[in-house]
């Protein structure tokens, strides 16, 4: 999990740098993004839940056809813990 886990959030990230880089020479149709956050209050059973509905989702579309552009989609729910206080 961990040295895997960090090199693809390192992968994700560049990709996402170098789009903000490039992101003004792109053709306009194509010069959108979407990036939204949410604080969502479940249990663990319903966070599995909503990671099964959003795995269904991006598989509906997943490999939807050559010609289109790809997309990069970049989920991560996990648990909020507090602060730690020293």
């Amino acid at each position: 999990d961990g040295e895997f886990s960090r090199l693809a959030r390192d992968l994700e990230d560049e990709g996402y740098q170098r789009w903000l880089a490039r992101k003004p020479g792109v053709e306009p149709p194509w010069r959108i993004d979407e990036a939204f956050s949410a604080v969502l209050h479940l249990e663990p059973d319903e966070l599995a839940e909503v990671a099964a509905e959003i795995r269904a989702v991006l598989e509906r579309h997943a490999g939807a056809g050559v010609k289109r552009r790809p997309v990069g989609a970049v989920i991560r729910l996990f648990p909020l813990l507090p602060e730690q206080q020293s």
